[in-house]
């Protein structure tokens, strides 16, 4: 009899409320959840520290480790900046010891040109400023997206990401905005660390291959056939003219690293007289020089191809920079 009530009685107890259900589904969401978003966020952050410190902190030639560093001051310091001419022209080593390498592969006058704010805002600096010259610079080329997946918070760089379509809201969280790109950034740490390729000071990447008689000889005949159209961004070219005379206390030395002849033969001589113009707008700037390396008697082992040098080349324009530099 006893047995038979208390099953009843089990049977006819009433079930937990709406409100009583919810609240043990969310103490059960609570012990599952919330671990699982601590660990996501740790994860997330530890990703991001290890890229941003040991990847690309650790690659001085890398465009994101390049934005790192000009955001800081080095008193002393003569920064060259530019796109991948600059990267591979220029050797610090040869220059002097202040000499830094802030040249990044693809870029045009717009990104320069954040390089270029960040350094000018270090008020207390007065030494000389390095700009290479490329016949197709004032433009908005970007060159690879990782340099500035670390840097978007910068408003110039989100508004260039943006301009060229390339910007992602993930590009603002820890971790997450690698997805993808870290085993590029472990293969630029690995040929930086190595150098099979090139040799790395302070910034700058050397080409180390030697290209071969015949290939040179396919490159300047591809060249000799393709026109090379030079279409300035014009307002780039007044910014540019901007930071130069809004620090007058600072000397710019605007420098046309070597090209191939056969480059110049390329350019349409309309376009060519138009480059030329704006060189001669920034020599006419009192506290600007603009440095010409000739190249017309230059032998092709000077030349990676015809827009870059070899190693040669690069001690060679080297030296001929520090030259004309120390006459004045």
């Amino acid at each position: 009899m006893t047995s038979s009530t208390s099953s009843s009685e089990a049977v006819k107890a009433p079930l937990p409320g709406r409100s009583t259900q919810l609240r043990h589904l969310g103490k059960l969401l609570l012990r599952i959840v919330l671990p699982l978003i601590v660990l996501g966020a740790v994860i997330c952050l530890g990703l991001d520290w290890v890229v941003r410190d040991q990847l690309i902190g650790q690659t001085s030639t890398h465009g994101a480790n390049k934005l790192s560093r000009i955001q800081s001051s080095h008193p002393n310091e003569i920064p060259i900046f530019g796109s991948s001419r600059a990267l591979c022209s220029y050797i610090p080593d040869s220059l002097g010891p202040d000499y830094y390498n802030y040249g990044i592969n693809g870029i045009g006058y717009a990104v320069m040109d954040i390089f270029l704010k960040q350094e000018l805002a270090h008020q207390e600096k007065k030494t000389p400023i390095i700009l290479n010259f490329d016949f197709l610079m004032f433009g908005y080329q970007m060159g690879d997206l990782n340099s500035y997946l670390p840097h978007s918070d910068i408003p110039e760089v989100r508004g260039l990401l943006k301009r060229n379509g390339l910007y992602g809201n993930y590009m603002r969280i820890p971790g997450i905005r690698y997805y993808g790109s870290i085993d590029a950034f472990t293969k630029d740490r690995l040929n930086e660390r190595l150098q099979l390729t090139k040799a790395v000071t302070r910034g700058a990447a050397i080409e180390k291959a030697v290209t071969s008689a015949d290939q040179m000889a396919r490159l300047v005949q591809l060249r000799k056939d393709s026109v090379e159209h030079i279409q300035p961004a014009r307002e780039l070219v007044d910014t540019l003219l901007a930071r130069i005379q809004g620090r007058p206390d600072r000397q710019f030395y605007v420098v046309v690293a070597p090209y191939h002849k056969s480059y110049y033969e390329a350019i349409p001589m309309k376009e060519l007289t138009l480059a030329l113009h704006i060189l001669e707008e920034i020599d006419a700037l009192p506290n600007a020089r603009v440095i010409k390396i000739d190249t017309r008697d230059w032998p092709d082992a000077c030349f990676f191809n015809t827009t870059h040098v070899s190693m040669l080349g690069a001690q060679k324009m080297s030296q001929m920079l520090r030259d004309s530099m120390n006459s004045e």
